[in-house]
């Protein structure tokens, strides 16, 4: 299905891999490229009877495409009912170097979109060192219709031995809007240049709102956040519905706090953000030598320290100063309030430079310390959370 001028297809599953040592530097690897593919389909829950068809790399070498073809064969053809559709579009539109493999995925959406493999243009005669039946594969000679619900393959190997693949699938039918008695509706969100425009706002749209029928706010609320120009003060109403937006931004309106609205300011200029890890980039001695060495990341640690070391029952900076072992990191609770102070602490030393950030993102434990970063939390109250965390896990 296209969508104006994009093509729409689902990505089931993803994968790379490199081909190790290998006797030459542009020879690819049969057993490198197989285990991928395999690694990918098992992932995916994708059967070889799953595949419409298989996008080679296609790279026209006489040792690259029988490897190719031995890997695909390997992984894929030999457990199927029927052979294996292949095909690759080099030979319709010539090798395109770096951006071969793009190539390869476009083919592949368009034709689980129009539901029909293009052929294999240009290849009369096949490379003779290809078993095909023994292989089980066979060229696409003519277009092929897809039949609902199959997949397609797209594979990409490059100079130096990288391997990636892709499987797809046609999206399903789109779904039919909810129907608009049901009331259920997106959250209202608002922006304005200033708080008190944005207080105004709220009341113009707890007004519209009021004289809106029910069936009609879940279009008129989409509008508002789709059609509208968006401002750094943010408000977004959470309730499903229109009369329970309305309560919600009265409360709002008077001033008084609910959890059913979200307001903040949005970053637009900003030009640095603070990424934390999360659990495994630990390692040991993590933050020895800037602890002996810096007294502003010292005196930081130790600031996090006095509020985490009343719920651990442990120092982490007795722990650092001494140095962070290997057999320390293997328990996510000693692991992971190491880490909330070693990110507490390098961004107080950034501070202290004048370096701040106008964003804050992290991933499992790291999100703790984004969050302490961004001022969603407070030092004792993030200390609490990473406790909580780290002892349950």
């Amino acid at each position: 299905m296209a969508d104006g001028d994009r093509i729409r297809a689902v990505i089931l599953g993803t994968g790379v891999n490199s081909d190790g040592r290998t006797i030459g530097l542009s020879l690819p690897s049969e057993a490198a490229q197989a285990a991928l593919i395999q690694t990918v389909y098992a992932s995916a829950g994708v059967t070889p009877d799953d595949l419409a068809f298989f996008e080679m790399h296609g790279t026209g070498t006489p040792a690259g495409d029988p490897i190719e073809a031995a890997a695909v064969g390997r992984a894929l053809g030999q457990g199927r009912r029927d052979k294996l559709p292949i095909g690759s579009v080099k030979t319709n539109i010539g090798h395109l170097e770096p951006a071969s493999g793009m190539a390869g995925l476009i083919k592949a959406a368009l034709a689980l979109e129009r539901g029909v493999v293009p052929p294999t243009l240009h290849c009369e005669t096949p490379n003779p060192a290809i078993p095909f039946d023994q292989l089980n594969l066979r060229l696409v000679r003519e277009i092929e219709p897809i039949a609902a619900g199959r997949c397609a393959g797209v594979n990409s190997f490059g100079f130096g031995g990288t391997n990636g693949h892709a499987v797809l699938a046609a999206p399903p039918p789109a779904r039919q809007p909810a129907q608009a008695e049901d009331g259920a509706m997106p959250p209202l969100v608002i922006s304005a240049r200033t708080a008190e425009s944005l207080r105004a706002l709220a009341e113009g749209w707890s007004e519209r709102l009021a004289a809106t029928p029910s069936a009609r706010a879940p279009a008129l609320v989409r509008a508002g956040a789709r059609r509208r120009e968006q401002h750094p003060q943010r408000l977004v109403a959470l309730d499903a519905d229109r009369d329970g937006a309305l309560d919600a931004l009265a409360e709002f309106i008077a001033g008084a706090d609910t959890s059913a609205i979200v307001t903040g300011t949005a970053v637009r200029e900003g030009k640095l953000a603070f990424v934390f890890a999360g659990n495994g980039a630990q390692w040991p001695g993590m933050g020895r030598y800037a602890y002996h060495a810096n007294p502003a990341f010292r005196a930081a640690v130790a600031e996090a320290d006095a509020a985490l070391a009343p719920a651990l029952g442990w120092s982490v900076a007795e722990l650092i100063e001494r140095g962070v072992t290997a057999e320390d990191l293997v328990h996510a609770d000693i692991a992971q309030p190491l880490l909330f102070a070693l990110q507490f602490a390098i961004v107080e030393v950034l501070r202290g430079l004048g370096i701040e950030a106008a964003g804050h993102i992290g991933h499992s434990v790291g999100e703790i310390a984004a969050a302490w970063g961004a001022g969603a939390l407070s030092l004792a109250a993030a200390a609490r959370v990473d406790d909580a965390r780290s002892r349950r896990q």
